[in-house]
C-alpha cells in the first residue's frame, strides 16, 4: 500500500496557486518523497514547484525509501479539495492508473498519460540575484491590477526594479491606457540594483505565490536568474516550499520614466478634487450598475462634483456630491468608471485626490508609494445636447472612441 494523509487546507492553496498559471495542461505532477507531497504546474511561459509536509508517516508509506509519481487533472483535484469535510485529505496511490482519495467521500481520479518528463523538477541551475522581503514584495505586487485582454491596447509588460542603495522595490505597469507605478521600502540582501521584465501573464502566478509564502511565513523570497532554452533567460523565485519559474520577456519595456517624473510632480496641475474614498467607490460602482462605457465627471469649485453616465438600454444615471472638496479651475472630464476605481482602490488613505491636467489630459491618483495615471474617454453629451436640443433621446450617448495623445502612444 502506498497511502499519505495531506492536510487539506495546504493543498487547497497549492491547488488554487497552481490553477493561477495559464497551462495547456490541466492537470499536476504528485511527487511524494522524504515526507513531502511536491506539485509541479507546467504552462507556457513558467512553471511552479510547490512543496507540502505531509501530516504523518503512515505506516503503508515509507517515505525515506520509497518515492511516488502521479499525474492528476489539476481541477478535479481542487474541486475535491475544497469539498472536503474533514482537515486531512487521504490519498491512496496503490493502484497504477488511478489516485484514490477520501474526504468525507470517496474518489477516484484516472492518472492523465503525461509522462513525468512533460513536468518541472525542483532542481534546476540558478544565480542568485537578490532577497527580498516576502511581505512587501507581495504587498506592492498586489497593488497592480493587471487589466484583461480586452482593456488592453497591446501585448503587455511588467518591470520589477530593486535598488538595495534605497532599499526600495519599484514596480510600473501599462496597458497602453492606464499606468500604475508603485514603490516599497523593504530589507534587500544584494550588492548590484536588479531590473527584470516579465509578461503580464505571469503575474497573478508570482503574485499568489507570494501571499502563500506569507500565509506560510517565509519571511524572504530569493530571486535568482536561470538559462531557459528560448530566451536564454528565466527569473526563478523561491522560498522554503515554492519555486516559481518565469521566462523573461524578449522584448524592451517602454520608456515611461519620462512619464513617471512628469506625473509625479504638481507643476501642470489645474484642478484637484478631493473626497472619502468610500464615498467614491459607491459612486462608481452605482455607475457600473448601468453597464455604461464611460461617465462623464463636472468638477465646479469648491465643493460640487456631478457624475452622468449613459447608457442606451437602461438611460441617463445623473450623481450629484457636495461633500467633496474641489480645487482650481472647473472642469468637465470623461472618464472609464473601471479606471478610476483600479486606482482608488490602491490608496490606503481614508480620502483620495484625483489630479487633472485638462479634459484631454490623463488624471492621476497618487500618494507616498502609488503614482496612478490613465486616459480620459471622449465626452460628446453637452455638445450634442445643445446642438440638436430636440434629438436628445438619440445623441446623447458618449463617444466609446478613447483619444491618446501621440507622444503618449510613441513612448508606449
Amino acid at each position: 500500500m502506498s497511502i499519505i494523509q495531506v492536510p487539506r487546507q495546504n493543498l487547497i492553496r497549492c491547488l488554487t496557486a497552481a490553477n493561477t498559471l495559464k497551462s495547456t495542461y490541466d492537470a499536476v505532477l504528485l511527487k511524494v518523497s522524504n515526507n513531502k507531497l511536491a506539485i509541479a504546474t507546467p504552462a507556457l511561459n513558467s512553471w511552479l514547484w510547490q512543496e507540502i509536509d505531509l501530516a504523518i508517516k503512515n505506516p503503508g508509506l515509507l517515505p525515506d525509501t520509497k518515492e511516488i509519481t502521479r499525474t492528476a487533472p489539476l481541477k478535479s483535484l481542487l474541486s475535491i479539495a475544497k469539498t472536503g469535510q474533514t482537515d486531512l485529505l487521504q490519498m491512496d496511490f496503490s493502484s497504477p492508473n488511478a489516485t484514490r482519495i477520501t474526504a468525507g467521500a470517496k474518489y477516484s481520479l484516472s492518472a492523465r498519460g503525461y509522462s513525468a518528463e512533460h513536468f518541472p523538477q525542483k532542481e534546476t541551475k540558478a544565480e542568485t540575484l537578490c532577497s527580498i522581503e516576502t511581505r512587501k514584495l507581495a504587498q506592492a505586487i498586489s497593488k497592480i491590477h493587471f487589466t484583461p485582454d480586452n482593456q488592453r491596447a497591446f501585448s503587455t509588460l511588467w518591470r520589477l526594479k530593486i535598488d538595495p542603495e534605497e532599499s526600495k522595490i519599484t514596480i510600473t505597469y501599462t496597458n497602453g491606457y492606464l499606468m500604475f507605478h508603485i514603490q516599497e521600502t523593504a530589507e534587500i540582501h544584494t550588492d548590484a540594483p536588479v531590473e527584470i521584465i516579465l509578461d503580464t501573464d505571469c503575474a497573478p502566478a508570482i503574485r499568489h505565490t507570494l501571499q502563500q509564502c506569507q500565509l506560510e511565513q517565509s519571511p524572504k523570497i530569493h530571486i535568482s536568474v536561470a538559462p531557459d532554452k528560448e530566451t536564454k533567460q528565466a527569473i526563478v523565485f523561491r522560498s522554503d516550499s515554492k519555486l516559481l519559474y518565469s521566462v523573461t520577456a524578449n522584448t524592451a519595456f517602454p520608456d515611461l520614466d519620462h512619464y513617471i517624473d512628469r506625473y509625479s510632480a504638481d507643476a501642470e496641475i489645474q484642478t484637484r478634487l478631493t473626497m472619502d474614498k468610500a464615498d467614491l467607490e459607491a459612486i462608481i460602482k452605482r455607475v457600473l450598475v448601468t453597464e455604461a462605457p464611460h461617465m462623464s465627471i463636472k468638477l465646479d469649485p469648491p465643493d460640487t462634483l456631478i457624475i452622468t453616465a449613459k447608457n442606451r438600454d437602461i438611460g441617463d444615471l445623473t450623481l450629484q456630491d457636495y461633500s467633496a472638496f474641489v480645487k482650481g479651475k472647473p472642469l468637465t472630464i470623461g472618464l472609464n468608471p473601471h479606471f478610476l476605481l483600479y486606482g482608488a482602490r490602491q490608496i490606503d488613505a481614508a480620502k483620495v485626490t484625483i489630479d487633472f491636467i485638462n479634459q484631454n489630459s490623463p488624471f492621476r491618483i497618487k500618494d507616498a508609494n502609488v503614482l496612478f495615471v490613465a486616459m480620459p474617454m471622449a465626452v460628446t453629451y453637452e455638445a450634442q445636447e445643445k446642438a440638436n436640443p430636440e434629438q436628445e433621446e438619440n445623441t446623447g450617448y458618449a463617444s466609446e472612441h478613447c483619444e491618446v495623445p501621440k507622444e503618449y502612444c510613441e513612448a508606449v
